[in-house]
């Protein structure tokens, strides 16, 4: 084999190497390979370090558990003053007189239409406050395997804490699968973009859920836990967007930050690198 074919099959060996990664994807460092196997292989990952003031983390939280003990408690405080009210209203279906049996004689059927729109309002409001609000401090305080106090009871409040936001509302299949993957497919823009988007990283970690990213609080302690044990290092989970690819395993960005206005950060200092580099090679030349 001439030396110009096998240039070209080894360009090529490499070419297909590097396309069955959909960009800007690689194989997955081996310093987060200790972490890999407690994800979820259909869902994205997005990790970074916050390193945000432990005073400033301590307020965030504060005011969190404040709102939510003050909604659980007004709750609470519903369910004991309404029960008695809906347990008499049951017992009148099953024909049993109390106050709140309604006498079709004495009252004129515009009192009847009343009484019905009052309870069925009061039914209503109850039904969507418990529906929509009442998760809230559920999910706060109790939601297992993990949740935000059990994550800040195990953590306490560090200067460098490491943040894992995983996808919500949609998978890994929608990043990695079909015509268009990696930072072609238009989930890569509107879900991944925005969450690195210069700005937004500003943010405190707890204040980065939303509509289409949540925090993995169990995983946020597992990496604490990966730390205490020296089993990796804080830079390890610096700003990775990590995705599982069916045949090549966990594969992982590693990104600048995104500025919507301006472009790719990342992208921005590698071509001002690649100026001076050409600067250089111009001078020596002259």
């Amino acid at each position: 084999m001439s030396k110009t074919s096998a240039g070209k099959s080894k360009k090529l060996s490499s070419q297909s190497r590097t396309s069955e990664y959909p960009s800007p994807f690689e194989k997955a460092p081996s310093t987060i390979e200790p972490f890999l196997p407690q994800l979820d292989p259909s869902q994205i990952y997005i990790t970074h370090i916050d390193r945000h003031p432990r005073d400033y983390k301590k307020q965030i939280f504060s005011f969190a558990v404040f709102v939510n003990a003050t909604i659980a408690a007004l709750l609470l405080w519903r369910i004991y003053a309404i029960t008695p009210k809906y347990f008499a209203l049951l017992q009148t279906i099953f024909g049993y007189a109390n106050s709140e049996s309604v006498d079709t004689i004495r009252t004129t059927r515009s009192e009847q239409v009343w009484i019905v729109l009052r309870r069925t309002g009061m039914m209503a409001f109850d039904f969507f406050v418990f529906r929509l609000i009442g998760p809230w401090p559920l999910t706060f305080f109790l939601e297992r395997p993990a949740n935000p106090v059990t994550w800040r009871w195990n953590i306490g409040f560090k200067a460098e804490e490491v943040v894992v936001r995983v996808s919500r509302n949609w998978t890994g299949e929608d990043l990695m699968k079909g015509t268009k993957r990696g930072e072609d497919s238009p989930f890569f823009k509107t879900r991944i973009e925005p969450a690195i988007e210069t700005q937004f990283m500003e943010k405190t970690g707890y204040l980065m859920m939303g509509g289409n990213w949540d925090l993995d609080f169990g995983l946020m302690q597992d990496a604490h836990v990966l730390l205490k044990q020296d089993k990796m290092k804080v830079e390890a989970f610096d700003r990775y967007v990590l995705a599982h690819h069916e045949k090549a395993g966990w594969l992982a960005w590693k990104f600048a930050t995104v500025d919507v206005s301006g472009g790719d950060v990342g992208l921005e200092l590698r071509k001002a690198m690649e100026g001076l580099e050409d600067e250089e090679t111009t001078d020596k030349t002259a």
